[in-house]
């Protein structure tokens, strides 16, 4: 009777593992007829599923202040107006939710995929963080030098993007050549008003 028993949960055990073993190559080869497509494998699910998590961040800690910090602050002469910022946040998110998507939707190239999507997702949380630090905090020396190690890492991720030839990359380089001209206006902003109490 014993045995039997055992027999039973050994057979029981076995059809588990080959049903679980049936799901997964089911959801990591997707060659099953008829088969649901996971949102794991919708790249641009996800892609924009990022960057609305990220913008909505970026809107949380910037605060409802962000007109009102502008007014008070001396911009240099090219500074474009908010209503622009806003233009260019837009082609921001633009812009990352292609590089996600095409980095999900490629063959995989191990730690090279892997690298890139960690400099794409370490990106736009530093971007939202600089957002806390200009507009919350309102630390104008340190919101410029925060473009430092933010450009490094951008530069970091186009060289791995070019290495992988993404699609994406071209536009990429346009946005290194956005964050030259970012850093020089994050200097002549600090410059301008750090002798006017309202630069920390």
């Amino acid at each position: 009777m014993q045995s039997k028993t055992v027999e039973k949960g050994a057979l029981k055990t076995a059809y588990t593992l080959e049903f679980l073993d049936y799901l997964m190559s089911g959801l990591t080869d997707m060659t099953l007829p008829g088969m649901w497509l996971p949102p794991l494998q919708k790249s641009s699910v996800w892609a924009l599923a990022a960057c609305m998590a990220a913008a909505l961040l970026e809107g949380l800690l910037a605060g409802r202040q962000v007109r009102a910090r502008f007014s008070e602050l001396r911009l240099p002469r090219l500074a474009p107006p908010l209503w622009v910022w806003t233009v260019i946040g837009g082609l921001y998110y633009v812009l990352f939710f292609c590089l996600i998507e095409s980095l999900l939707s490629r063959p995989s190239q191990g730690l090279w995929t892997s690298a890139a999507i960690t400099l794409t997702v370490s990106l736009l949380l530093a971007n939202a963080c600089w957002n806390w630090i200009f507009f919350r905090r309102k630390d104008l020396h340190l919101s410029f030098t925060f473009f430092l190690p933010y450009s490094a890492l951008a530069v970091t991720l186009s060289l791995i993007l070019w290495h992988i030839h993404a699609a994406v990359w071209p536009w990429f380089t346009i946005y290194l050549v956005y964050l030259g001209y970012a850093t020089w206006w994050g200097h002549s902003v600090w410059r301008l008003n750090r002798d006017s109490g309202i630069a920390v």
